[in-house]
């Protein structure tokens, strides 16, 4: 165990999750700075084993552990977004009886279907399990950058993604062989990739990158699989989440512009609502979307996420209806093509807001419209800033369609 947290130094980590530790006890130590979360045999054993190495930050974010048996462990952390529950895992064997096996899937499966709906779920650790490098009906719970041939093991963890709605995220992403395998022999011929790290499908562009890391020496056949989670998934910042953040003000609505969620949706976070309008391709780019506050919920009538730079919500209001338009125009570095198709679909989304209702756009509109109120008195105050850009413009006149 010194030996790997020497090793960890070289890395930046925030959570370490152990499998095959062979420490026969159970509980929460202390090494280094670090905790040391362990569940392991009960017989004195020195077999199986799991447990959890957490960072002194992550550490202030434990919510639960939870040792379930020397082959399973939880945790759960608290999340600026939501919750996560961690599952590690070691799988029996090859060696083992396929009656042994189902047995640890039919725990799994009892300590998985505990998890708090909301939760965003990672399973993880040593499956002993090859699913393989072929998509082929596989699709939608494994990549294109798998390794081996399909073994009878990797057709239960298969089954157990399917049923559990589990993407393996190690097979999702491009890297060369060495990267990719998490097994050596100990005459170093044979090779195989037999540990995951497996999320539900609807937190699966939270991961940035999963890859082996062969290079770290801890004394094992297994190579470190260092997972790269979105920073906003698990909550260590001193000021907490956003939502936290507003608790200083009286508000009854924030807008949010560059969001950097890659999702689309209604959240409920710490009683206030989160509707999120992001990209879908999976990239930390742009986003927009609004808090409401538990009593603007209540007149909510409608909202609809156009795009990752644009939003909007339908309140009720005593004299008449509000509409609320997000928005996230290019910067910049964005071509004036790309930034005449933005207003131009914005412009279709605006004549669509019924007649009657108030109407606000507001956002990061990423253009500087000046101080001067020469020519421009009919649509700004006296108390404008800065210099005029040529965003301003767009701005200024968004009806026309973008140029051929």
């Amino acid at each position: 165990m010194d030996l790997l947290l020497r090793e960890l130094n070289r890395y930046k980590w925030d959570l370490v999750g152990l499998s095959e530790t062979h420490l026969p006890r159970t509980g929460e130590e202390t090494i280094s700075g670090t905790s040391l979360l362990l569940s392991g045999r009960t017989d004195g054993t020195h077999r199986k084993g799991v447990g959890f190495i957490l960072s002194p930050t992550t550490i202030k974010a434990l919510i639960s552990f939870t040792p379930v048996s020397e082959g399973i462990a939880t945790i759960r952390l608290k999340g600026s977004v939501s919750n996560l529950t961690i599952i590690q895992v070691y799988a029996p064997d090859s060696a083992r009886s396929d009656e042994e096996c189902e047995q640890f899937y039919f725990q799994l499966q009892s300590v998985t279907d505990q998890t708090p709906k909301k939760d965003m779920l990672i399973v993880m650790g040593d499956f002993n399990a090859i699913t393989g490098n072929d998509q082929t009906d596989r699709g939608d719970v494994m990549g294109p950058h798998g390794h081996g041939r399909l073994n009878g093991r990797g057709e239960r963890l298969i089954s157990f993604c399917r049923e559990n709605d589990l993407y393996k995220t190690n097979t999702a992403f491009k890297h060369r062989h060495r990267r990719k395998v998490t097994w050596r022999s100990p005459d170093g011929v044979t090779e195989n990739m037999i540990d995951y790290v497996l999320i539900f499908k609807r937190w699966k562009s939270s991961i940035m990158d999963t890859v082996s890391l062969p290079g770290a020496d801890f004394d094992s056949d297994h190579s470190l699989l260092m997972n790269t989670q979105h920073p906003d998934s698990i909550q260590t910042r001193k000021n907490g989440s956003i939502t936290e953040r507003t608790n200083r003000y009286k508000w009854d609505l924030v807008g949010l512009s560059e969001t950097h969620l890659p999702r689309t949706g209604e959240e409920t976070i710490s009683g206030t609502s989160l509707l999120l309008s992001g990209r879908t391709d999976g990239t930390h780019r742009k986003g927009v979307g609004f808090i409401l506050s538990p009593t603007t919920i209540k007149a909510l009538i409608s909202f609809t996420p156009v795009s990752e730079g644009i939003a909007t919500i339908r309140l009720k209001g005593s004299v008449s209806n509000l509409t609320i338009i997000q928005v996230y125009v290019p910067d910049s570095a964005r071509s004036d093509e790309e930034c005449e198709q933005f207003y131009f679909q914005l412009q279709s989304v605006t004549d669509q807001t019924p007649k009657k209702d108030m109407l606000i756009v507001m956002g990061d509109f990423n253009a500087i419209t000046g101080n001067d109120q020469t020519d421009r008195g009919d649509v700004m105050g006296p108390h404008g800033h800065g210099r005029l850009n040529g965003r301003d413009t767009a701005v200024r006149s968004p009806g026309d369609p973008p140029t051929e």
